[in-house]
């Protein structure tokens, strides 16, 4: 088994580039169907360092839950999905378009656009897209488990049982 070494959040991690655009090709076809997790992509799959650099097992659960709820007013990455557009939008929407921690942002049009190698950021020289050449079940997780997957109903739901 592996372990992911960048020591802070990525938003894109795939096997490849080839995966990365399977992926959102796949949620075009089930976004009227159902919800899309797209923190599937993103490195906390393989650990529990969040965009603020903090990690999970540090924070209090009123703590991540008050981060979780910032994440997702605030998505990372913003995909083409058709029932998510808004209405104000004058132009087409991204394929896919990736913000930096450091507020520099990459917006790819097409899937021809998005790079076959790692994408790093110009401004701060982080890893924004990291392809790692492996399955993801070819890395082992590095946190928690506990708190890999909590969300903000499971927080709620212990709060209200306390």
């Amino acid at each position: 088994m592996l372990k992911y070494l960048r020591p802070y959040y990525v938003p894109v991690v795939a096997k490849n580039r080839d995966y990365l655009v399977g992926f959102f090709e796949m949620g075009k076809i089930v976004s009227n169907l159902m919800e899309i997790d797209y923190t599937l992509l993103d490195s906390t799959k393989y650990n529990d360092l969040l965009p603020n650099g903090k990690r999970r097992r540090e924070m209090t659960l009123e703590e991540l839950k008050g981060y979780l709820e910032e994440l997702e007013n605030n998505k990372t990455i913003h995909e083409d999905n058709p029932a998510k557009i808004r209405e104000e939008e004058v132009s087409d929407p991204p394929f896919l378009e990736i913000d930096c921690v450091c507020g520099n942002s990459h917006r790819f049009d097409v899937a021809e656009q998005i790079p076959r190698t790692n994408l790093i950021c110009e401004v701060c020289g982080k890893v924004l897209i990291d392809y790692t050449g492996y399955e993801d079940s070819d890395f082992v997780y590095d946190g928690d488990i506990d708190l890999a997957f909590v969300t903000i109903d499971e927080i709620d739901q212990d709060e209200e049982e306390e």
